[in-house]
């Protein structure tokens, strides 16, 4: 992300992130690429993003997860075009994955068009639970 910042002329207005403050050099970098850029933080909460006739809806980190493990408080998003819905879930791990499972109704997550894999690509990250609530099999 900070990489992209300095190649481009991007000047994004917002940021949405988890409130979780990070303690690399990487999270300091990008940080002050966001204030040089005049870019406004948000904190994830439940909203609807509307971009013309495509809709990103925000699925905040689990209320249940703890707020000292960046890897457990992912932002999620779940993106509607027409009929296509896909969700994205960031690098979420197993324990976020069933927290979202059990705290947002299933038609919020719905049967999904297009399901990526959780990025992390450990045993941790995609769950067939997950899967099969956004329609998929593994």
């Amino acid at each position: 992300m900070t990489g992209l910042l300095a190649a481009a002329p991007l000047k994004p207005r917002f940021y949405l992130n988890n409130g979780i403050a990070g303690i690399t050099a990487t999270f300091s970098k990008l940080i002050t690429a966001l204030k040089a850029a005049g870019t406004q933080g948000l904190v994830a909460s439940e909203r609807t993003i509307n971009l013309g006739s495509v809709r990103l809806r925000v699925i905040p980190p689990p209320p249940s997860m703890p707020k000292t493990d960046q890897n457990l408080n992912s932002v999620g998003l779940l993106i509607e075009y027409g009929g296509f819905r896909s969700p994205l879930t960031g690098d979420s791990e197993t324990a976020e994955t069933q927290g979202w499972l059990k705290s947002t109704p299933r038609p919020r997550w719905g049967r999904s068009t297009c399901t990526r894999a959780f990025t992390t690509g450990r045993a941790t990250a995609t769950t067939p639970p997950g899967s099969r609530r956004c329609g998929r099999r593994m």
